[in-house]
C-alpha cells in the first residue's frame, strides 16, 4: 500500500488531490487548518469507501504543528511514498502599498514556511527509504507575477525556487521533487 501526506487537503485542489490518490488505492493523510466540517466530511467519505485515511488539524506555518502532522501520518499510515505541499493562502487583490506587514507574513508563513517545515519533517522518511516523490504547488503568478498580487506572486516564486534547489539536493537519494503551477480562475 502506498501512502500520501498532503497539506491543505480539506477543499479545492487539496480535496481533489486526496480523492485522486484514494481512488488509486493510496492511504491518505491530509491536514487542514480551519475547514473542520469539510475535512471531516472528506475523511468520512474516504473511510466509507475503505480508504485508510487521517484528517489532522494543523497550521503548517507553525514548525511544531507541521512536524506533528507528519509524525501522526507516519504513525497512523506508515512511511510516506509521496508528499504534496498544497496549503496556501492569498490576499485580496490590492496594491503593494496597502499590504500590511501582518498580511505579508501570513502569505509567506503558509505558502513558503509551511512548505519548508512540512518537507523538512518528511524528508528523513524519504531519505531512509531512498525513494519517494515530493510535489509543491505554486501558481502561474509565481512564474509571471501578477499586478495587485505582489505578495502572493513573490511567495509562489519562492516555492518554485525551493523546488528546483531541493530536486537537485535529493536526487542522489532517489527522491523526485516537482512543482505544479496551476493557472488562476477568474475571481467572482
Amino acid at each position: 500500500m502506498s501512502t500520501l501526506i498532503l497539506t491543505g487537503g480539506s477543499r479545492g485542489i487539496g480535496a481533489a488531490t486526496a480523492w485522486s490518490f484514494a481512488r488509486r488505492g493510496w492511504d491518505v493523510a491530509f491536514c487542514y487548518r480551519e475547514q473542520e466540517t469539510q475535512a471531516q466530511e472528506l475523511y468520512s467519505a474516504m473511510r466509507q469507501r475503505g480508504v485508510s485515511a487521517l484528517a489532522y488539524r494543523a497550521d503548517v506555518s507553525d514548525p511544531n504543528q507541521a512536524a506533528a502532522f507528519v509524525e501522526a501520518a507516519v504513525q497512523e499510515l506508515g512511511e510516506p511514498d509521496a508528499l504534496v505541499c498544497n496549503a496556501g493562502v492569498a490576499l485580496p487583490q490590492d496594491v503593494l502599498t496597502h499590504v500590511t506587514d501582518e498580511a505579508w507574513r501570513a502569505v509567506f508563513s503558509t505558502n513558503v514556511d509551511g512548505m519548508f517545515y512540512t518537507v523538512r519533517a518528511a524528508l528523513p522518511h524519504f531519505i531512509r527509504q531512498q525513494r519517494g516523490s515530493i510535489v509543491t504547488l505554486s501558481s502561474m503568478w509565481g512564474q509571471v507575477g501578477g499586478s495587485c498580487e505582489v505578495a502572493y506572486s513573490a511567495a509562489k516564486g519562492a516555492v518554485i525556487a525551493f523546488t528546483k534547489a531541493l530536486a537537485k539536493e535529493v536526487a542522489p537519494s532517489g527522491i523526485r521533487v516537482n512543482c505544479v503551477a496551476p493557472a488562476s480562475s477568474p475571481r467572482t
